[in-house]
């Protein structure tokens, strides 16, 4: 290996470590909605841009998140569902693409046991008003069971 490579890849792996942060997620209460053949299994979450937490958003801009999970079921479609908790309530947030099988880097029947890479999309309304809150993001099979659901904080600012 040369030394410029090697080089390279210190500069790279450095600049990782400075500008990214893991991101901290809590795996939602299945309690309510268990599935019959397993718990969801959330491998990692990578929410972009998001550097530090509360994940800082400002009106108009775009987010992508990828979710890696061993699918509990087989499921020939999915839905994936996005809400802002406040006080405890959820309020939907409109998803531009709420297939989970279409442009999300699934291709269906998912099938149980096997591992999956979910990539969604979200955007930030110029109408959202701003606010700090918690943001549970989800998707679930055709029989309306989780698939995975997570919760991370969200601040939305201009």
């Amino acid at each position: 290996m040369s030394l410029s490579l090697v080089c390279a890849l210190v500069v790279v792996g450095v600049l990782a470590t400075c500008f990214c942060e893991p991101i901290n997620f809590k795996k939602c209460d299945y309690n309510h909605n268990l599935l019959t053949d397993g718990t969801p299994d959330i491998k990692s979450v990578d929410i972009s841009p998001c550097t530090a937490q509360p994940c800082k958003f400002h009106h108009g801009m775009n987010v992508t998140v990828s979710v890696t999970f061993i699918a509990a079921k087989n499921s020939v479609g999915l839905t994936a569902e996005i809400y802002g908790i406040l006080s405890g309530i959820p309020i939907k947030f409109r998803m531009p693409n709420p297939n989970g099988c279409q442009s999300s880097n699934i291709t269906c029947p998912i099938k149980s046991g096997d591992q999956y890479t979910y990539s969604g999309l979200f955007n930030v309304l110029p109408t959202y008003p701003n606010i700090r809150l918690t943001v549970k993001w989800d998707l679930k099979a055709d029989d309306n069971s989780y698939l995975f659901c997570f919760l991370f904080p969200m601040e939305i600012d201009t």
